[in-house]
């Protein structure tokens, strides 16, 4: 378990090699961890890509971000809570011009889990993490269960962070009243369904991506890893992604190249060949997009705050 709450910055340390997993978060008999994300106004992504195993909570501090889940989008600002399912792919992004700050509480289903297979499990537990129900909410001041729910999490924050003798039990009991919040916003009419979230294929491109940014990838071969056809392979990144599959993988492009600029002292050039651009205007383009400004400039930036 971590010891401290964790800046984790904008490439997101949980996220793994694969991005598509995070590695496990907290202890194997404690398995929940907090991870606090501070940005300066000029850095445009918050979170890359990813999903999870865990239950995410994400608590705005401070400025103004765009969340996408799954195919849907929100925006929260300073105060608002998201609820994040398992599994379900998200990023988010800079939307205002200040500086954003915010933290992230994920929870593993045996957190919360009893020993033996018992009522609470089956009608409570199993139905958040299990996508049988649909949890993704947005909470704000106009949610009923507000300040109960902000109450509950700033406790949680509280108690991790200093970690006197107990505090676990006190984190457990704030994240089954959190638990009770959501569950008692659930429609009567929902009870019976299941929501499925057929999104295997998004965790299978984010993969194939991963492990084949750094070289020439064509919309076929992207399509024929996922077993779609390119026409409705392009239409289902636009619609998941809100961008097109080679907006997307050059995007992914950039972050990697901004871990080469941050931790190495490559040239530009060759980072960019590195990454998998097969030209330097093509990547400076696509970063000056991306990012906001040039890939020297950056760099330059960066040497600026360490001087």
């Amino acid at each position: 378990m971590q010891g401290a709450l964790k800046d984790t910055g904008y490439l997101s340390k949980y996220v793994d090699k694969d991005n598509c997993k995070l590695r496990k978060n907290g202890h194997d008999q404690f398995q929940m961890s907090i991870h606090k994300t501070n940005l300066s106004r000029d850095t445009s992504i918050a979170l890359y890509y990813h999903w999870h195993e865990e239950l995410e909570i994400l608590f705005m501090t401070k400025g103004i971000i765009r969340v996408s889940v799954a195919h849907e989008q929100y925006i929260l600002s300073s105060g608002d809570i998201l609820i994040i399912p398992p599994t379900l792919p998200h990023k988010a992004y800079q939307q205002g011009t200040e500086d954003i700050e915010f933290f992230t509480i994920l929870v593993h289903m045996n957190f919360l889990s009893s020993c033996d297979y018992d009522l609470i499990q089956d009608k409570y537990i199993l139905p958040v993490f299990m996508g049988q129900k649909n949890t993704i909410r947005k909470i704000d001041l106009n949610n009923v269960h507000y300040a109960e729910i902000r109450k509950n999490i700033e406790y949680i924050l509280k108690w991790y962070r200093i970690k006197h003798k107990g505090y676990e039990l006190l984190i457990k009991s704030n994240m089954y009243y959190i638990l009770y919040y959501l569950i008692e916003g659930w429609n009567k009419e929902e009870n019976d369904s299941v929501v499925n979230y057929n999104l295997k294929w998004i965790r299978d491109i984010l993969y194939y991506i991963n492990n084949n940014y750094n070289r020439k990838i064509s919309l076929t071969e992207m399509a024929n890893y996922v077993g779609m056809s390119k026409g409705y392979f392009c239409r289902s990144m636009k619609k998941a992604f809100n961008e097109s599959a080679m907006d997307f993988l050059n995007r992914y492009r950039v972050i990697k190249s901004v871990e080469l600029i941050r931790n190495t002292d490559k040239k530009l050039g060759d980072i960019a060949f590195e990454v998998g651009f097969s030209n330097v205007n093509s990547f400076t383009d696509s970063f000056k997009n991306i990012m906001g400004c040039t890939p020297s400039q950056f760099r330059q930036k960066l040497i600026r705050k360490v001087l």
